[in-house]
């Protein structure tokens, strides 16, 4: 989070390196408590120092809303409840996390969220979407997904979500995949 700050030119470009850096952060915790844990402890640890920066930077403390609700939607994506053994979470479904490919457009870092599960992952396998996807299935872009934890509780679906600025990822917009 240091980094972000002394490598940041404005507040703009601070806030969207401290969110690329939490971005690149995963971890799967077996035990709810831990895991719950965790996902506590990371976000108070990113809202204090994010709030740090701001004051460096010489701005309000408070921070903007987009940006602790962007942080909080990535702490849940990338910070799961699992087995690493069996690649499955607790209810016996695939692991999934969400990789956040960034590039830079109008002078500000944007994202293009996908997800992948953990398997597919540590076995290096190549798929459209991260998801092995049986030869036989047919995929429903919104089968089973919960978007409080963001679990897909089906094998065979995914999402794809439209390319944002970071400090938006909290919208999670979905593409519209039945737009012809």
């Amino acid at each position: 989070m240091q980094v972000a700050l002394e490598g940041s030119t404005s507040v703009d470009n601070y806030e969207d390196r401290i969110l690329l850096g939490l971005s690149s952060l995963y971890g799967i915790e077996l035990m709810e408590d831990n895991y719950r844990m965790l996902r506590h402890n990371l976000y108070q640890t990113f809202a204090v120092n994010y709030l740090r920066g701001l004051k460096a930077k010489g701005q309000p403390e408070h921070g903007k809303p987009k940006v602790l609700k962007s942080a909080k939607t990535i702490i849940f994506a990338n910070m799961v409840q699992g087995n690493t053994l069996t690649y499955k979470n607790v209810h016996d479904q695939p692991i999934v996390f969400s990789e956040w490919a960034s590039y830079k457009q109008e002078g500000r870092i944007w994202v293009k969220r996908k997800t992948q599960t953990f398997e597919s992952i540590v076995e290096g396998e190549q798929t459209d979407n991260g998801l092995v996807v049986p030869e036989d299935s047919q995929l429903d872009l919104f089968t089973d997904f919960d978007p409080d934890t963001h679990e897909v509780k089906s094998k065979d679906s995914y999402l794809q979500y439209k390319p944002v600025q970071i400090v938006n990822v909290y919208k999670e917009e979905l593409v519209d995949t039945n737009k012809g």
